[in-house]
């Protein structure tokens, strides 16, 4: 329901603000170690997990960073397809074969 959605965007509460890393991604600064990139969780995604019109604490990969208490690292991109998402994730597997990877 579009009225719905626009209700719901105009009431919501919090000031969302977009920030992004050295690397583009809306993620804090990235590990310097191999093994925190090896051991974080990977969230390899479109606008969903980017968060758009969402507060960076309300995303689901920094929900998924609180209640889990591990790293959690956002590689998403607006509009992203499934190519890019798969070329991205094909390229981490082979730098970092990071142990979770989680993809929306």
């Amino acid at each position: 329901n579009l009225r719905f959605q626009k209700n719901h965007f105009l009431s919501y509460a919090h000031d969302i603000t977009y920030k992004y890393n050295s690397r583009g991604f809306r993620d804090q600064e990235w590990p310097e170690s191999m093994e925190e990139f090896k051991n974080a969780i990977w969230c390899i995604g479109d606008s969903f997990t980017v968060g758009v019109g969402s507060t960076v604490d309300h995303i689901w990969p920094n929900r998924l960073a609180a209640h889990s208490g591990r790293r959690v690292i956002n590689v998403s991109m607006d509009g992203a397809s499934n190519k890019w998402i798969a070329r991205t994730t094909e390229k981490i597997v082979n730098d970092i074969n990071p142990k979770n990877i989680i993809l929306i």
